[in-house]
């Protein structure tokens, strides 16, 4: 996050601007087996939640398979908090 520009990491949630939880669950939804990772972003003042982003894993049978679409779920996860964090990309054209 630090390479983003835009936050420095804290080493307390008091002394953070904001703070980002991150979250799993998983349960089943009638006969299918549903996985999510969930990303909160909390103002540590208020504890008041301020924005959430989730993303589905998609589910599979094989452990291999499961292991691939929980790493794709997070980066998805993580390009989303870079996009809605990170500073827009200053273009250098005339």
């Amino acid at each position: 996050m630090k390479s983003w520009g835009r936050y420095e990491v804290a080493s307390a949630p008091g002394d953070a601007d904001l703070v980002f939880e991150i979250g799993f669950t998983e349960k089943y939804e009638g006969s299918i087996f549903v996985a999510q990772l969930k990303l909160i972003f909390i103002d540590p003042k208020t504890h008041v939640a301020l924005w959430t982003i989730y993303k589905y894993v998609e589910p599979a049978g094989m452990p291999k398979n499961r292991e691939k679409n929980y790493d794709l779920a997070m980066t998805a996860l993580l390009e989303d908090l870079k996009s809605t964090v990170a500073p827009p990309a200053t273009g250098t054209s005339k």
